[in-house]
């Protein structure tokens, strides 16, 4: 089996996500030290959190491929789903109780002292959302796991899109992309901050859609033009990498999906090897 782009598209996301982190933590421990050092890799990956962005993408893309030929209707949807939640829960909750043990042991409490505070609300519902990843205005037990809460979104709505015929799903996903647009402007000028509203219209799901677009023109057989897709889109991104920050991350993500939506998609073309779909489909579907 042969598959060109994805699984190395997907180590780059990681490593951008991984190595952001550490230099994060390296100029918190020099800055507690009050040193003088340097990061080890500098500033290169200041902007690694771009990687989730890329991550998003491939979730789009994949998810938009190995259900091309799914059954439409419930059955099909059923499926879908519980090949999700399978995926995602397990791993989950092996990493989120661990983390609930370590702070039950050296704080007395399952949820470390600084994810919820009494006045914040109950902790034990904070901490049951955290296991279901349902949205809410703290960040998850283990606070990465805000990336899994919006795939989880993604993985609701586009659930949604299956029961249409499948020559619909463009259709879908653009309708899709008014209303996130849409309620996200709406919802910026009325300031409105509800957790759920905040994952469902965030501008993160243009890039899961414009993935998912991605995907289902591949499994159609729509493959024109790769290779020059693949250079304008590093190109793009290229350009794009030094123009965002770590403040964008929490607060302007819509700039950062404007500079890297197009670009990470048109880089997010995979080719077949000698196996064609069924190689790319058997791997993808590990994903």
């Amino acid at each position: 089996m042969k598959i060109e782009g994805i699984q190395g598209l997907r180590a780059l996301a990681a490593y951008l996500v991984l190595f952001f982190h550490v230099t994060g933590n390296e100029r918190l421990q020099i800055s507690l030290a009050r040193a003088s050092e340097k990061p080890l890799f500098g500033t290169l990956f200041n902007q690694g959190f771009v990687g989730v962005d890329l991550f998003f993408v491939i979730s789009g893309f994949i998810m938009a491929y190995v259900t091309h030929d799914l059954t439409r209707g419930f059955g099909g949807v059923k499926q879908f789903m519980l090949a999700r939640l399978f995926r995602i829960y397990p791993v989950w909750w092996l990493f989120a109780g661990i983390l609930a043990i370590l702070s039950l042991a050296m704080a007395g409490t399952l949820w470390h002292p600084d994810a919820v505070n009494a006045a914040e609300g109950n902790g034990y519902l904070f901490m049951l959302k955290s296991f279901l990843l349902v949205p809410q205005d703290n960040l998850p037990s283990l606070n990465v796991g805000w990336t899994l809460i919006h795939e989880m979104g993604f993985y609701l709505v586009f659930a949604g899109l299956l029961f249409l015929p499948r020559k619909l799903l463009p259709a879908g996903l653009a309708v899709w992309a008014v209303v996130v647009m849409a309620g996200f402007v709406l919802a910026s000028q009325l300031s409105l901050t509800d957790a759920t509203l905040e994952v469902f219209l965030s501008p993160m799901s243009l890039e899961f859609i414009l993935g998912a677009f991605a995907g289902f023109a591949f499994a159609s057989g729509i493959r024109k033009f790769q290779l020059p897709a693949f250079i304008v889109g590093l190109i793009g991104a290229v350009i794009a990498y030094p123009l965002v920050s770590a403040s964008m991350a929490e607060g302007d993500r819509l700039i950062v999906v404007a500079y890297f939506a197009l670009p990470f998609t048109l880089i997010d073309r995979p080719r077949c090897g000698a196996e064609g779909k069924s190689a790319l489909q058997r791997c993808c579907a590990s994903g």
